[in-house]
C-alpha cells in the first residue's frame, strides 16, 4: 500500500483511496486545467457512477459530525461516502497544466461547479522543468504493471 493509498475500482470507475484521509483521487484529461478564466470540461462526459460518487461524498464541515453520521451507517459507508477529488490534466500543444479539484456536481455529463481547486501546475510552469536523458534513466522503475481495462456503463 504505497504511502497509504489502494486501488479501488468502486462501480468500475478506477480511482485511488486513502482511508486513513478517507479520500478518493482519479484521473481526468479536461479541455484546460489550472485556469482561473474559467473552469476544466471533462474531455470524456461523466456518467452515472461519478455523478453519484461525487454527490455522496461527504461535506460535513467538522469531522466529528461526519463520524456520528458513519457511526450510523454500516459495511463501506466511510468508503462510499469519501470526498472524490480529480487530478485534471490538459495537455495543449507543448503546454502541460494540472490542477487537484473537488467538483460539486454532475449534471448534462459535466462538473457543475467546484467545492475546491488546487491549481499544481500553471500555464508558463511546464517550461520551467530541466529534465534530462540521465535523471530519466536513473529513476525509471520497471515495475509498474499498467491494466487497460475497458469501462461498464
Amino acid at each position: 500500500m504505497p504511502k497509504g493509498w489502494n486501488m479501488d475500482r468502486t462501480d468500475n470507475i478506477e480511482s485511488v483511496y486513502n482511508p486513513a484521509t478517507n479520500t478518493k483521487i482519479m484521473y481526468q484529461n479536461v479541455d484546460i486545467a489550472a485556469s482561473r478564466a474559467r473552469e476544466p470540461k471533462a474531455i470524456s462526459g461523466k456518467g452515472n457512477a461519478v455523478q453519484k460518487m461525487i454527490e455522496n461524498g461527504s461535506l460535513f464541515l467538522f469531522s466529528d459530525m461526519e463520524d456520528e453520521y458513519l457511526k450510523l451507517q454500516a459495511g463501506n459507508a466511510k468508503k462510499d461516502n469519501a470526498p472524490m477529488w480529480f487530478l485534471c490534466v490538459s495537455v495543449i500543444g507543448d503546454e502541460v497544466c494540472a490542477e487537484l479539484s473537488r467538483p460539486h456536481s454532475v449534471e448534462k455529463n459535466q462538473f457543475s461547479g467546484f467545492v475546491e481547486r488546487i491549481f499544481i501546475m500553471k500555464s508558463g510552469d511546464w517550461n520551467n522543468f530541466n529534465i534530462s536523458n540521465n535523471d530519466i534513466e536513473n529513476n525509471f522503475d520497471d515495475d509498474h504493471d499498467v491494466e487497460v481495462t475497458r469501462k461498464k456503463d
